[in-house]
């Protein structure tokens, strides 16, 4: 079991990452980690200091985790803005990987989605 990944099956130690984060859109069409606790500020630097609000939400959102029920694979997208498309497979069966605790493992579909509990005994760095 790898103490890296936030999820995991404890029957078939499949395992999956969790993301949730702002990011602001450069001027280059780049997403920019927008670290907390104020992301806004981040934000706000990338666009320069005239940035009007409206600019701001345009260009702003949040990428997390989601998880392809067809191939597995795990993909960053922001929810409310990107094509909800796996980018291996062109599935759209995506599922936010949040969505899965508790839930049937995908891939043994017998064990049940927990956190990870060697990840919880890891110090924050």
């Amino acid at each position: 079991m790898s103490k890296d990944l936030d999820f995991i099956c404890p029957k078939c130690n499949f395992g999956l990452h969790f993301y949730l984060y702002a990011y602001v859109v450069n001027d280059k069409g780049e997403r920019v980690f927008c670290p907390p606790p104020d992301p806004e500020a981040t934000a706000r630097k990338v666009l320069g200091p005239n940035v009007t609000d409206e600019l701001l939400k345009r260009r702003t959102g949040l990428n997390e985790s989601f998880m392809c029920k067809t191939c597995l694979m795990e993909a960053v997208l922001d929810g409310s803005k990107d094509p909800q498309v796996c980018p291996a497979c062109r599935s759209r069966d995506l599922v936010r990987t949040k969505d899965l605790l508790k839930k049937t493992c995908p891939k043994c579909k017998k064990g049940a989605i927990e956190e990870n509990p060697a990840r919880k005994a890891q110090p924050v760095v």
